[in-house]
């Protein structure tokens, strides 16, 4: 297991010099980068942002999201329906359009990657303190959202019409395969996917496999059905996947978006940990699973001689199986 945080988000608020000073009409500009797990984590920090006193007591503030340019379509929808943000851009639209003084909260969840690895607290700490908000980051509570987004659900086609098949679906587990950052890093063997697809249908649910076609086909012949994010050219729409998470029972998922999406929508998630540290980045709503003696090594130069993934290795399927059926309901 990796060391426990060294320090407390008061002693990195006095590394960075920085406290939260906000007064009068206020544009507030988040820069966030990377993938969709990071928009996830920016919807859930600026929402907390928005409760806190200083920020409520504001008169006139706008709230613009600005995000790498593959996520402005395929998010639309989700942030429209959350009303978080009043303009949600790419970052190849500047200069914005902003009606008052600009105050920008950069997440740089690039480099805090590394901060937040070698003991700076999670990301969400982080990237609070470096704000210069007091105390530790605590999720806001967030019925709010999860109503709106229920209601958008609702108006949403069936389960089985979502996913292209015939028969409908109703008990269903999603099991989240892939991912965009350290992929080979992060695989979990097939076979361990395997023995989990096969005690889930044990159970008379069915399986829906949240991957990139070669990973799902890498599976070999499967009962389990197939979603994906769509091309390069043309993503999916995450409302998809949304609908899908909140008509489940549950999820099992590596470090990666539809972890950090299920952890958002309060949908019970076993997520599996290897080469990064759930300590630092696992969503606090998801049970997360990391066995192996070895330290995290993505943010080393160890990532760069592993060739065997022996921290995923050290998951056994059974273990994620009883943890997942106790998490839910069946």
């Amino acid at each position: 297991m990796v060391s426990k945080h060294k320090f407390h988000p008061d002693e990195i608020r006095s590394l960075v010099l920085r406290d939260f000073q906000c007064s009068g009409p206020t544009s507030f500009v988040v820069l966030a980068s990377g993938g969709l797990g990071d928009m996830f984590v920016a919807a859930e920090l600026v929402w907390a942002l928005k409760q806190v006193p200083e920020v409520r007591a504001l008169k006139k503030v706008e709230w613009i999201l600005v995000q790498p340019p593959a996520h402005v379509a395929p998010l639309a929808r989700f942030f429209d329906t959350l009303g978080i943000f009043d303009q949600v851009v790419s970052d190849a639209q500047f200069p914005l359009k902003v009606k008052y003084k600009v105050k920008e909260l950069n997440l740089m969840l690039g480099n805090s990657f590394i901060d937040a690895h070698i003991g700076l607290g999670t990301t969400y700490d982080f990237a609070w303190a470096r704000w210069g908000l007091p105390g530790r980051f605590i999720p806001a509570p967030r019925p709010e959202l999860l109503k709106r987004l229920k209601q958008e659900v609702r108006k949403m086609p069936s389960t089985h019409e979502i996913l292209g098949v015939n028969e409908p679906i109703e008990a269903h587990y999603l099991l989240a395969m892939s991912s965009n950052s350290f992929r080979e890093l992060k695989r979990w063997p097939i076979q361990e996917w395997r023995k989990l697809i096969d005690e889930i249908h044990d159970t008379g649910a069915r399986v829906i496999i949240v991957a990139s076609e070669e990973d799902f086909l890498s599976l070999g012949p499967t009962e389990a059905i197939h979603f994906g994010f769509g091309t390069a050219r043309k993503r999916r729409d995450i409302m998809d996947l949304v609908a899908l998470l909140m008509r489940s029972r549950g999820m099992a998922a590596i470090d990666s978006g539809p972890a950090h999406l299920a952890g958002f929508l309060n949908v019970p998630c076993v997520s599996l940990w290897g080469p990064t540290a759930p300590q630092s980045f696992a969503h606090p709503n998801n049970t997360a699973i990391r066995l192996s003696p070895c330290t995290p090594c993505a943010a080393d130069l160890r990532s760069n001689t592993c060739r065997k993934n022996a921290c995923m290795r050290a998951i056994p399927a059974p273990l994620v199986a009883e943890t997942l059926f106790k998490n839910t309901k069946q």
